[in-house]
């Protein structure tokens, strides 16, 4: 068990501290998900406040959400994060929101098991919760969501390395699908079954920057506004809507009229009829909003 009143930089082997601030002070910040594969920390600096998010190896095989986007996107979040440089870059040009200034990243190391890490500026504003939303920070939201959908190529996969041509969408969401399937028991066969094949008729042409962990928790609010996103690990070049169903789980029927006016503003909405059901099945067992009624989530109102 990780024991969390040790320096944050014990750790971590000497050639990750090697390029790292000294610090004067360091809390743990807490996250709402208890399957969250990051153990953040907020640094004193004599140079300002910065973010330490550390890694564990064992907490994303362990972890359903990573587990789905290694088979479906190939990503590898300890991997990932050395093309981080590329990641906030990209995110910053494109986004309206603030994205905090990249200090420092590393890839996991094996040899001794050391996490990998991600150092940030630690930016102003309080992370945003359901309760706290307001009609302005969720027409932020689509500001920021359309900025980035305007983004479209022919391929996909991770934000750094999109190597994956269209054709191979429906295919490996599919097999995704059973694979993730396979290790859980929340699913019958027939609904299994009828998802898989409905899988097959997912084609999307293009692909844009998606979040599919997208969550109010992962935003800063700061003087009334969605100033800021500061999670930044599951960015995918994926079809925009994916992104729209998970949308349909975090925004109320009055939300989503906001939304979408303000959305179309910039892009047209995508049709989600075909791909509903079989993104629903991908993104339940991704378990990504932690619900295990697969009845409630497969049935849960839908807006478009």
């Amino acid at each position: 068990m990780v024991d969390f009143n040790r320096s944050p930089y014990s750790f971590l082997s000497e050639q990750q501290q090697a390029t790292l601030p000294d610090f004067n002070k360091a809390v743990r910040l807490m996250s709402p998900y208890e399957d969250s594969t990051n153990s953040t920390w907020l640094l004193e600096t004599d140079s300002g406040r910065l973010v330490l998010k550390l890694c564990d190896l064992q907490w994303v095989e362990e972890s359903t959400f990573w587990t789905g986007m290694r088979l479906l996107f190939d990503l590898h979040l300890p991997v990932q994060m050395q093309k981080f440089d590329l990641v906030y870059g990209f995110i910053n040009q494109h986004s309206p929101l603030s994205i905090p200034a990249l200090l420092a990243a590393g890839a996991s190391c094996h040899e001794g098991m050391y996490p990998g890490y991600v150092m940030a500026e630690a930016l102003a504003g309080k992370a945003l919760t359901n309760d706290a939303v307001t009609d302005a920070s969720v027409r932020d939201l689509a500001r920021h969501l359309a900025s980035l959908h305007a983004q479209q190529q022919s391929q996909w996969g991770s934000l750094a390395s999109p190597d994956f041509t269209a054709e191979l969408w429906p295919v490996r969401l599919r097999d995704s699908m059973l694979s993730l399937a396979s290790k859980q028991n929340f699913v019958a066969k027939e609904l299994l079954d009828a998802m898989t094949q409905q899988a097959l008729l997912c084609r999307p042409a293009v692909f844009s920057p998606i979040m599919p962990d997208l969550r109010w928790d992962q935003f800063l609010m700061h003087e009334g506004q969605l100033a800021a996103l500061v999670d930044l690990d599951a960015f995918v070049w994926g079809p925009v809507e994916m992104e729209f169903v998970l949308l349909e789980y975090l925004l109320t029927a009055d939300q989503w009229r906001i939304f979408t006016e303000q959305y179309q503003q910039y892009c047209p909405l995508p049709v989600l009829d075909i791909v509903r059901a079989p993104y629903r099945m991908m993104l339940f067992l991704m378990n990504v909003l932690g619900e295990k009624d697969v009845q409630k989530w497969m049935h849960a109102p839908h807006y478009l």
